[in-house]
C-alpha cells in the first residue's frame, strides 16, 4: 500500500483512501482494497473496468487484479462492489 498513490476517499471504510471490505475467512482475516482511478474520486461505473482488487490475507499480499479475485472468489464467495461507498455513480 505504502507504494500506491493516496487514494480520493476519506471515510472510516477506507485504507490509504481507498475503500475496503473486511472478511473472515476460514479463520483469517481477509481484506480486499478497491483501488480507482485517480480522478474518479472512488465513483465507478463498471467495477471490472474501473477498479482494481488487491487482496490481503491476514496483512500480507495476498494478490491482485481481477483473475486473482476471481479465483479466490470461487472459494471465499467474495462479493463485487455494486456501486461507490455512499451510494451514486
Amino acid at each position: 500500500m505504502a507504494i500506491l498513490p493516496q487514494g480520493e476517499l476519506d471515510d472510516n471504510g477506507t485504507v490509504g483512501g481507498y475503500h475496503r471490505g473486511r472478511y473472515l475467512i476460514e479463520g483469517s482475516n481477509v481484506e480486499i482494497v478497491w483501488i480507482h482511478r485517480q480522478g474518479s474520486g472512488g465513483a465507478f461505473q463498471d467495477p471490472r473496468i474501473d477498479l482494481n482488487p488487491l487482496i490481503f490475507r491476514d496483512r500480507v499480499l495476498d494478490g491482485w487484479g481481477w483473475s486473482h479475485f476471481d479465483s479466490r472468489s470461487e472459494h471465499w464467495d467474495l462479493p463485487i462492489p455494486e456501486g461507490p461507498p455512499g451510494g451514486g455513480t
